[in-house]
């Protein structure tokens, strides 16, 4: 004979009830009992561990260093002649205002040239080094953004319990595939195409800030 048993709300949002009881009716009561569910899940979330928390985009972040190792013996090409090689402004770091108006339309890219060339002057290995540190930073915010995005998404549904282990799984595999991900060649590789990452970088981190 086949059971019904009757559905039950999880443990953390049965802790808080929905707030008509407590005398806020319709849509108020319901935008207040899913901001208490959320700011629940929230809490459980940092009290991960730090190293459980990261351990997935850490991962996808070194695999993403691994891929792209063989760029490091990659000479200045194409743009990087102009970029950096013949770039006035980012022999002296000091400059700052030439420094950020050499480039108005991208100046903190130039920035970045600036401090490559104060640590590693016109040396092509430390600035493909920075690329490769730009990229491993985007594929550690992106994992945490999309295990964001999976949390959100189950505290919309009601389901305030504990950081399952799902949602690392899924953020883990779309992290690992954007670090190996063909598309991110020439944003990663090529010198002039760091302003992709540097997007990236904060745009992601805007997100997550949010």
């Amino acid at each position: 004979m086949a059971l019904v048993r009757r559905w039950r709300r999880p443990r953390a949002a049965r802790a808080f009830p929905r707030t008509e009881a407590r005398g806020l009716g319709g849509a108020a009561g319901d935008v207040h009992w899913h901001r208490v569910v959320a700011t629940t899940a929230r809490q459980s979330t940092r009290s991960t561990p730090v190293l459980k928390r990261f351990g997935g985009g850490t991962l996808a972040a070194a695999v993403a260093l691994a891929v792209y190792l063989n760029s490091l013996l990659i000479p200045f090409v194409y743009d990087d002649h102009d970029t950096v090689v013949a770039n006035p402004s980012i022999i002296d770091l000091s400059n700052i205002r030439f420094v950020l108006t050499h480039s108005p339309f991208r100046p903190v890219v130039n920035a970045s040239y600036a401090i490559d060339h104060s640590i590693w002057g016109h040396t092509p290995v430390g600035f493909h080094l920075t690329n490769m540190l730009l990229h491993a930073g985007v594929v550690l915010l992106l994992f945490l953004f999309l295990r964001r995005a999976c949390s959100d998404a189950r505290v919309r549904a009601g389901d305030a319990t504990r950081q399952r282990p799902m949602d690392d799984w899924i953020a883990y595999g779309g992290a690992l595939v954007f670090a190996v991900h063909p598309l991110m060649t020439e944003a990663v590789a090529y010198i002039s195409g760091r302003s992709e990452l540097l997007c990236g970088l904060f745009f992601l981190s805007t997100l997550l800030l949010a």
